[in-house]
């Protein structure tokens, strides 16, 4: 196929329906077939449907939250709220119903702590995966599951629906085990994701745009993620 003249190559799409043709097509190889069992390797593949352009040249438009939640005031900042739950600095929740039962500890270390979505299975190889932050409704019993972000974008310009790689992780965190991760067993669970955006001639660190969503684990905008994770398992199979 020629690439150069494929629609394949069209500018940056966060369309589902779109990505899904294009992930059919199979010219969107796995970047990592030796740790492809994890959200962040399939978000990873889905950040390349929407940017094929971008992928190619190796460059990346994006910052990964990795960078900026390292500056504390960055982390105060994206914790400050999320849909009404309003956190103190200390982590400790104004509303009572609200606890948090995990955060990220920011490393990379062996010492991390991974969790299993035992359902996302492929060629015997169990998802795994860490968010960023977990609450526990001990009044409704449901769980939120928090992804953060940050972005060198304009806030009007990141789509209504979220990144489709956000979703994808959001999807995946979906399917932990909360046994297994010794959460509460909830009767329900809600995904957020929480993007933090600055323009690109604003200096690094100044995130003052946010932006959140939230939806039930069940919503029926994430069919076309699990379509998405069928492709996915068909191309590692393949490879």
């Amino acid at each position: 196929m020629n690439y150069s003249n494929s629609r394949m190559l069209n500018p940056v799409s966060y369309d589902l329906d779109e990505l899904i043709q294009r992930a059919k097509s199979v010219a969107f190889p796995i970047p990592n077939l030796s740790n492809y069992a994890t959200a962040t390797a399939f978000a990873s593949w889905v950040f390349s449907l929407s940017h094929p352009n971008t992928v190619r040249l190796n460059y990346n438009f994006n910052e990964t939250f990795s960078i900026a939640k390292k500056q504390e005031i960055e982390i105060q900042k994206a914790m400050s709220g999320f849909d009404g739950i309003d956190v103190l600095p200390s982590y400790q929740f104004k509303n009572n119903n609200w606890e948090m039962v995990y955060v990220d500890p920011l490393t990379d270390s062996g010492s991390a702590v991974w969790f299993e979505a035992p359902s996302l299975c492929i060629a015997g190889q169990v998802f795994h995966c860490r968010p960023d932050v977990v609450l526990y409704n001990n009044r409704t019993l449901e769980i939120l599951i928090i992804e953060r972000k940050v972005a060198v974008t304009a806030a009007a310009s990141i789509p209504e629906q979220c990144y489709p790689n956000v979703l994808a992780q959001l999807w995946v965190y979906s399917h932990i085990d909360c046994e297994q991760a010794k959460w509460p067993v909830a009767k329900g669970k809600l995904l957020g994701a929480a993007i933090w955006s600055r323009a690109r001639n604003d200096p690094p660190g100044s995130y003052n745009d946010r932006s959140n969503w939230l939806w039930r684990a069940n919503n029926s905008y994430f069919k076309k993620i699990e379509i998405l994770f069928r492709i996915y398992s068909e191309l590692v199979l393949r490879s």
